[in-house]
């Protein structure tokens, strides 16, 4: 049983979705019939994470919200944290931000409580990320300069579920960056290379490693930055992420450079209702 959600999560990081699905599905049914809860709950938390990376979100919500009963009725904290953390980001994927922030704050209590610090990584990321984007900027910095602190100095983590902590990572420092605060240009730097490590490691994080350098080329001025966007745009859709793809056309749009050129605008304007759609629709269209 625990053999197949190692599997899994193999899959999830080299994007082999159906059949991560399939191992993890396998995974905690034999964990399940055996009686080992504890193993099946991490079973069920890769499956809860490759179904969101991949765009199932609501099948993804739904094993999260699972783990996390299942957890509480067992008083495990770590495990509701990651049953709260995989739930967040399927809310985010639905543009539910509020939502996903009030799971990540429970998710960070639980957390700061126990000893998963690999687990801060997964989750403290998109908490810093929405908190940004709210305009909390002082507190979404102040949460990633912890984890830059507590990770900044190794290697990336080689864990499928940490891609969101290490793209947020970059993509909040770079984006301070791009708007004039130079104070966190060298953690943007660090950052992007913490990144590229992960995308060594996990071709699902192609998309997120060009988004990076795209960013990275409108902070030194390049001529290349929407080439880049262009890029991790087509990896995300091309490797089956729609989520990952609604992150980058998010960003496109909020681009003064993309506000000049109506028609391209128009364009990404529609690629991104088309992306919520898609992650708002039942999970058999999640790869259509």
């Amino acid at each position: 049983g625990a053999f197949m959600y190692w599997s899994g999560m193999y899959r999830i990081g080299q994007c082999e979705w159906d059949k991560a699905e399939a191992d993890c599905h396998e995974s905690v049914a034999l964990l399940t019939e055996c009686g080992d809860q504890q193993e099946s709950e991490i079973g069920r938390t890769i499956l809860a994470a490759g179904l969101g990376f991949c765009g199932k979100v609501k099948a993804g919500l739904r094993e999260a919200t699972i783990l996390t009963s299942a957890a509480e009725q067992r008083l495990n904290d770590q495990h509701v944290a990651w049953g709260l953390t995989f739930a967040a980001r399927c809310h985010l994927a639905q543009g539910n931000a509020d939502i996903a922030l009030e799971y990540l704050e429970q998710a960070s209590e639980s957390l700061r409580l126990g000893s998963d610090v690999t687990a801060l990584m997964m989750a403290n990321g998109t908490h810093a990320a929405i908190l940004y984007d709210k305009g909390r900027k002082e507190e979404a910095l102040a949460i990633l300069d912890t984890l830059m602190l507590d990770f900044g100095k190794d290697r990336a983590i080689p864990l499928a579920q940490c891609l969101d902590g290490y793209r947020w990572l970059a993509l909040v420092y770079l984006e301070e960056w791009r708007t004039g605060n130079q104070s966190r240009r060298e953690h943007a730097m660090r950052a992007c290379k913490l990144l590229k490590q992960f995308a060594g490691y996990f071709p699902m994080a192609t998309s997120a490693h060009l988004h990076a350098q795209a960013k990275l080329a409108l902070c030194k001025n390049k001529p290349n930055a929407t080439q880049l966007y262009e890029q991790a745009l087509q990896a995300a859709q091309n490797l089956g992420m729609p989520g990952e793809a609604d992150i980058v056309v998010s960003d496109m749009l909020n681009l003064p450079e993309l506000s000049a050129d109506p028609e391209a605008y128009q364009r990404y304007s529609a690629t991104k209702i088309s992306l919520r759609e898609q992650l708002n629709s039942s999970d058999s269209k999640a790869h259509a």
